[in-house]
């Protein structure tokens, strides 16, 4: 005969990894006259033969794009889908499961649409609206590549993130059109202060996860000791190497001579 049973329905909350669980069904036998059990009845290939993977026929990769842009400068955002499964999918295959991605911008984002573009297609699209797109067909096994542009409007402020939600979606087995979230997976820009040569006192070495707030506390110190601050995003510069020419031709050991310091 044929067992048969159903995965419960499993809804993303947030951001992370593919759904892929392992569970095994384990089996039983015996005599309800006698109840007598079959010793050793589940055991060597039986085990194994009752293994099996929960997860969806699609995946979502990691999110690839710059951490910190200072205000005016965009970031490509790439990501790709994979068709796990052993049947091409979408609105344009033979199941006729749409598959559709969105990016919209996170609940807990810092910038919204007065400072943040997202560009798809040569179009410029308010992260409050939010980018979607569906893919016709995509066969088993193949795996797609995905990009949109973010840009930081001119005025951006400084030490805010912009946070975002790329969400995939499939449509349901027994509805191919109606379509729901299966993967979320999050990305997040960080709006960075460009360094610039100064009479600072002190280098004050951050990224993309230094927040405004300590920015704020910094600048509040310097203030109260009466020394000023020069900021080196190393998530926006890629580097911290004293010697290496900075774009008007000096170096950051340059900068730090005379007697000043520098804190990280």
């Amino acid at each position: 005969g044929e067992l048969r049973f159903r995965i419960a329905e499993h809804a993303p909350t947030g951001p992370s990894d593919p759904l892929e669980i392992e569970e095994s069904i384990l089996q039983r036998a015996m005599l309800p006259s006698v109840r007598r059990d079959f010793e050793r009845y589940q055991e060597g290939d039986a085990v194994e033969q009752g293994r099996f993977v929960i997860r969806y026929p699609l995946r979502l990769s990691s999110i690839t794009s710059l951490k910190s842009l200072a205000a005016g400068e965009a970031t490509r955002v790439r990501f790709s889908i994979t068709n796990q499964s052993r049947f091409a999918l979408g609105a344009a295959s033979e199941c006729k499961r749409v598959v559709r991605v969105r990016v919209t911008t996170a609940p807990d984002s810092e910038l919204g649409d007065e400072h943040v573009v997202l560009v798809a297609d040569g179009n410029e699209l308010a992260p409050g609206v939010g980018w979607s797109h569906e893919l016709p067909k995509i066969g088993a096994g193949d795996t797609t590549e995905l990009e949109i542009s973010v840009r930081l409007r001119d005025g951006a402020p400084e030490y805010l993130r912009f946070a975002a939600h790329v969400t995939l979606e499939i449509g349901d087995l027994e509805a191919p059109a109606a379509t729901r979230p299966i993967q979320i997976r999050g990305f997040d820009i960080r709006v960075a202060r460009p360094f610039a040569v100064s009479d600072a006192d002190l280098l004050l070495v951050v990224n993309h996860r230094t927040t405004r707030e300590e920015i704020e506390a910094w600048e509040q110190l310097g203030q109260r000791l009466a020394f000023a601050i020069a900021i080196w995003d190393l998530s926006r510069e890629r580097h911290l190497d004293l010697e290496r020419p900075l774009s008007d031709g000096i170096s950051l050991a340059d900068c730090l001579k005379s007697g000043r310091r520098l804190a990280i």
